[in-house]
């Protein structure tokens, strides 16, 4: 390893430990996690773009991003795709109780989204709507919002 390429894996490092003790000061244990696999996408959200994994191997596109492909096993050849992040609603909650961090933000509509690339996820719905105002099938977008203090991805109603 070339010093450079050394230099290079310390901030690395030092980015996702800086980045893992943020998360721990705002989400205890819970999720999102930062590791060498979602560095990239979490490092992209918060420069305003939202985006999905795609193997340059066999083309699967995926969520959230691995190091090892989900449909071919092959490693290392994820590459990060930005998305307009349209799709709808497949599923859909409401949550009253939440970590004491994110009390205020209390009831939270968790939403299952169904992405046009074929590709589900789950994020909060936002602003919260009462669970019978939200239908499944309404179509959705994926948006960065500041929440807690963080970009995040969330989704809310087209």
């Amino acid at each position: 390893m070339t010093d450079y390429e050394a230099s290079v894996r310390l901030a690395q490092e030092d980015s996702l430990e800086n980045r893992h003790r943020s998360h721990l000061e705002l989400w205890g244990d819970g999720p999102p996690f930062f590791s060498a696999a979602t560095d990239r996408f979490w490092a992209a959200l918060a420069g305003g773009v939202f985006s999905l994994a795609a193997c340059r191997s066999c083309g699967d596109v995926h969520f959230p991003p691995r190091t090892v492909c989900p449909a071919c096993w092959t490693a290392d050849t994820v590459e990060l795709v930005a998305t307009p992040g349209l799709g709808r609603i497949a599923s859909h909650t409401t949550l009253h109780i939440l970590p004491g961090n994110l009390a205020d933000l209390r009831p939270i509509t968790m939403v299952a989204v169904d992405l046009d690339e074929s590709v589900r996820l789950l994020t909060w719905l936002l602003p919260s709507r009462p669970e019978s105002s939200v239908r499944i099938g309404d179509r959705c977008r994926i948006v960065i919002a500041e929440v807690g203090g963080q970009k995040r991805f969330v989704a809310e109603l087209a």
